[in-house]
């Protein structure tokens, strides 16, 4: 049987635990839509399967609106001219 006492409080439960916001998977551009003013409340991911096209357009939408972008630099490898 658990210990009653070692759990996080339900308002706590889902934040991080450095900024003290919700985590918000971006999968599309319409998906900034959803937390369009909540940027002191959502810190934004980019979803595994958008292309560098897409990333950028959501990474310079989501600067516009304020919103904190977690893994920017994620897949963004450009090819190097030889």
């Amino acid at each position: 049987m658990p210990n009653i006492g070692y759990g996080t409080k339900k308002a706590d439960r889902f934040k991080a635990r450095k900024t003290g916001k919700y985590t918000f998977v971006l999968r599309n551009v319409n998906d900034l839509e959803c937390v369009k003013n909540q940027g002191d409340l959502y810190d934004v991911y980019l979803g595994r399967s958008l292309n560098v096209r897409t990333r950028k357009e959501i990474i310079a939408k989501a600067a516009e609106m304020g919103l904190r972008v977690l893994n920017k630099s994620a897949r963004m490898k450009t090819e190097e001219a030889e």
